[in-house]
């Protein structure tokens, strides 16, 4: 009975805690839009010109093409591997539904279950696909950050306060630690963990090095389509784009906010000071276009195509069954 009333009490209180986080961004970033004009975010887009969006688009695919990685790991370790072209499959429907619709944990299983539920895999096996994706992210944003601190002085600068270098740079180390910790556990050949009688495998040494290396690709193609749709942001001001990019998204995915709306906004531009806001905003709308809503729109086609594709093969299949004979009642 407790938990039975917890849960809707807990589900009531995520929902009102997002929507307050919603809200604080949207009010920060009202107030951010009220120092710019509509006409100099127009004419900072303008500049930006098509090389640059074709050059944006192309590290967004390397990205995506990168996160199937995760899945294919993920299926390796639970003993269903699967042929690339179904994981790339699940991979890039499942996290363009969580990028743009929040929840990620809940409308990426739901999306992996579509697909790979017609390959022959269980709600277990998806579910442990699920948890072990969500450890490759992570693991590589524990890294990136990590090591963003370690060897960039005042990346962790805001709003022009900052630490000092070496209170920064033990933070990124106890980081990065975590990182070797989890390393160091598959090194010593640990198969598994879990709780009571759920349990979840774990990956070799060799494909824990994989999630991670994916992993920080994956940010670093990611961040790099915001970077190349700012043509007034020097080079060396990579790195902080880099670290307002994954703060932002982690900021994204801790709240379930749906799509990062106003929150990943509003968190970049506070995390990248000293650069024309109008030319942030414009980047970030044109990043939206590239990174989110074309991929979402993509992703939603091929989850049609496939539906539409299996509930046909099943039809098929039904109607190739042979029929039995109906017995015959004497007399």
């Amino acid at each position: 009975m407790a938990s039975s009333t917890s849960s809707p009490l807990k589900t009531a209180l995520s929902v009102v805690i997002m929507v307050a986080i919603m809200a604080a961004a949207f009010h920060g970033l009202s107030k951010v839009l009220s120092e710019v004009s509509f006409d100099e975010i127009r004419a900072a887009m303008s500049r930006v010109g098509w090389g640059r969006i074709a050059i944006a688009t192309c590290f967004g695919i390397a990205s995506y093409l990168v996160l199937t990685g995760y899945d294919v790991i993920a299926l390796k370790t639970i003993g269903r591997p699967l042929p690339w072209r179904q994981a790339a499959k699940a991979s890039f429907v499942s996290y363009n539904l969580s990028h743009n619709l929040g929840f990620a944990v809940l409308t990426g299983a739901v999306a992996r279950f579509r697909i790979y539920s017609a390959a022959g895999l269980n709600v277990a096996d998806i579910a442990k696909i699920t948890v072990l994706t969500g450890v490759s992210f992570w693991v590589g944003v524990l890294l990136m950050l990590g090591l963003c601190l370690v060897f960039i002085p005042d990346v962790a600068s805001l709003a022009g306060y900052s630490i000092g270098h070496g209170a920064q740079a033990a933070i990124g180390i106890a980081i990065v630690s975590l990182n070797a910790l989890y390393l160091a556990i598959l090194s010593r050949g640990v198969k598994e963990l879990g709780f009571r009688r759920w349990r979840v495998p774990l990956p070799t040494a060799r494909r824990g090095v994989a999630q991670c290396g994916l992993s920080v690709l994956d940010l670093f193609f990611a961040a790099s389509v915001l970077a190349v749709l700012m043509p007034g942001v020097d080079i060396s001001l990579y790195p902080q784009v880099l670290v307002a990019y994954v703060a932002a998204f982690v900021t994204v995915m801790i709240t379930h906010t749906p799509g990062g709306a106003g929150v990943l906004e509003f968190v970049v531009v506070m995390l990248i000071p000293g650069v024309d806001k109008a030319e942030v905003i414009a980047a970030l709308i044109l990043f939206r276009l590239v990174y989110h809503i074309g991929p979402f729109l993509l992703a939603v086609g091929l989850l049609v195509a496939h539906e539409t594709t299996h509930r046909r093969s099943k039809g098929a299949g039904k109607q190739g069954l042979p029929q039995t004979a109906e017995p015959q009642v004497a007399g």
